[in-house]
């Protein structure tokens, strides 16, 4: 993967400077080619023995797709197109039982079709209207949105044939159609069943029988009135963008992550060179930071991985999962488990404050760690296995009971990771400052400002998801991926703010050994987010340190000084032989 990325933006920049400025517009689409390797065929919702009631619609939409040569920038030339492979059976059927099927293309500017063929509208269809003729078909469909907004592009038609093999009714239908512009696509598949027509003009039995909808995952486990025979329906239903694959809607997730991946790459090697840089003055801090560091890249990749590889393959995201997506949902539950660890231990001193924690604190860290770890990824196991049920239905209330079981634990230990972090933060803050240990305090105040700024933007992206959600507002379907990856732009922004502002230097590793004493110099910036009558120092000290080998605990003896201001590990101002704190080296107190 990194070789291909190499190559991807070497050959990509080479073209660019070729062909010059005029033409690097052609040359990212060269670039984002590579990048996601825009395959020839499209996705392949697979339709798998599907039981369908005679008198049921089946509908499948792909919601939204780029029209053809409209696809986003830069990749954004490419046929888009709609194609269907369908094979029908009937059981129980015999050789004069000749069923008529009629699939249907249909475009629309709404945001769903789930309100246009719902239960109600079918009711109000005639039994038969599949067996009349495609314009009257395309005249039911279109008339069945009172906005008008419903566009039935193409009709086709097939029936089935006496199967002497296999001793039924079979038949198989392949289509396609054309993409033009940006709409919500979906394919409906009506039957003409024998004995339909007939009921329908008043015979025994005769009614409009409840529809059913299918979307995206055709449903199973439909009510059975009895009233219409079932047939069996195989194959595969193929959308295909300019881009290739991945669902239009979600396409900026492709780009996101792989943006992602690169920077976090790039940061990984300009913090791992301060690190090397800096051998002799790292603290603790600085490695848990780049592990966290490092698990968000591998996640980042797999993320990247598992959408372009189902860009190319044109396999759905379930089921079965892509290769990668398991290993990128594992990856992600550790980032967000050593993530929130590392917060946790941060914000009650540890490496900076002191030097360890022990007894119920450290307790308290492991436990809630693990079990954060443990529980997600149980829920995270649970919501793949109900991500392969067609429908909610489906599950078992022992099914339910465990998808619950996993989700309120999980959602507890998130809201008590982020409140216990904030609960020990403010209060490390305060004892820095009860102490005037203004240098710390102040890294701390950038910590603080870091996770309140990151939790408002949090907080607004949540709102404005809730909102789209609740129907108050709407936003652009092509801004619909944003909400599946806002929590891990917040995740990779947090852990860079903490390795920004504890960015290995000479000071770094000699703070964790000293403590400041107060100064009677005022501070106005610093005054003004304190308070007054706080202890302050003036700017940021400028310091030398009095190392622990230094003091002689015997006779109190000194090599060499520290300046007044600052204390030994253990809080003590140090002492020369006279008693008078030295100003200098030579042993001389001012």
């Amino acid at each position: 993967l990194g070789l291909g990325l190499g190559l991807g933006l070497g050959l990509g920049l080479g073209l660019g400077l070729g062909l010059g400025l005029g033409r690097m517009h052609n040359a990212m689409r060269v670039v984002a080619a590579l990048l996601l390797l825009a395959p020839a065929t499209g996705s392949k919702w697979p339709i798998d023995s599907e039981t369908v009631r005679g008198n049921d619609l089946f509908m499948h939409t792909e919601y939204f797709m780029y029209g053809t040569d409209n696809g986003p920038w830069p990749v954004d030339k490419g046929k888009a197109f709609v194609s269907t492979h369908f094979k029908v059976s009937v059981p129980e059927s015999n050789v004069n039982q000749t069923w008529a099927f009629k699939v249907a293309y249909v475009q629309t500017e709404l945001e769903t079709l789930l309100g246009v063929y719902d239960e109600e509208t079918l009711q109000g269809l005639p039994t038969s209207f599949c067996c009349g003729t495609e314009g009257a078909l395309r005249a039911a469909l279109e008339g069945a949105d009172a906005s008008g907004d419903v566009t039935v592009l193409q009709v086709g038609s097939f029936e089935t044939a006496w199967d002497a093999g296999r001793g039924e009714q079979a038949g198989r239908f392949d289509g396609w159609q054309d993409v033009a512009e940006d709409s919500l696509q979906g394919v409906v598949l009506c039957s003409c069943y024998p004995g339909a027509l007939r009921r329908a003009l008043g015979a025994p039995g005769a009614g409009a029988e409840p529809g059913a909808e299918h979307c995206a995952h055709p449903s199973r486990g439909l009510q059975d009135d009895g009233a219409a025979p079932r047939y069996v329906l195989d194959g595969h239903i193929t959308y295909h963008n300019p881009y290739g694959y991945y669902r239009a809607m979600y396409f900026g997730e492709i780009p996101f992550e792989f943006v992602r991946f690169l920077f976090l790459v790039v940061f990984v090697g300009l913090f791992g060179a301060f690190m090397r840089r800096q051998q002799a003055h790292l603290l603790g801090l600085h490695w848990a930071v780049l592990a966290v560091l490092v698990i968000e890249a591998i996640e980042a990749m797999f993320w990247f991985a598992t959408y372009a590889g189902m860009n190319t393959s044109g396999d759905p995201e379930c089921c079965p999962f892509p290769p990668a997506y398991g290993a990128a949902v594992t990856f992600e539950v550790l980032r967000q488990a050593a993530s929130r660890t590392v917060l946790v231990l941060l914000s009650l001193g540890l490496w900076v404050v002191r030097d360890r924690i022990e007894g119920q604190e450290l307790w308290s860290v492991v436990g809630i760690s693990l079990s954060f770890l443990i529980v997600g990824i149980g829920y995270h196991a649970t919501e793949m296995e109900m991500a392969k049920t067609k429908s909610l239905q489906e599950l078992t209330e022992a099914e339910q009971n465990d998808s619950n079981l996993w989700e309120l634990p999980w959602s507890f230990l998130n809201v008590l990771f982020v409140g216990w972090i904030f609960h020990e933060l403010t209060g490390m803050m305060n004892e820095l400052k009860s102490r005037g240990q203004t240098y710390k305090l102040s890294m701390y105040i950038n910590l603080g400002r870091a996770f309140v700024g990151i939790l408002v933007l949090w907080t607004v992206v949540f709102l404005v998801s809730f909102f789209v959600w609740t129907g108050a507002f709407s936003l652009p379907w092509t801004l619909l991926w944003w909400s599946r990856v806002e929590m891990r732009l917040v995740s990779s922004l947090t852990i860079i703010a903490v390795a920004w502002i504890w960015r290995p230097n000479e000071r770094t590793f000699l703070l964790s050994l000293t403590q400041q004493l107060p100064t009677e110099e005022d501070d106005e910036a610093f005054s003004a987010y304190v308070g007054e009558g706080e202890v302050e120092m003036a700017g940021t000290p400028s310091f030398s340190i009095l190392p622990d080998t230094a003091v002689d605990d015997d006779d109190d003896d000194i090599e060499g000084g520290a300046p007044a201001g600052y204390l030994g590990a253990n809080g003590s101002s140090p002492k020369s032989r006279n008693g008078h704190s030295p100003a200098n080296g030579n042993g001389n107190g001012n």
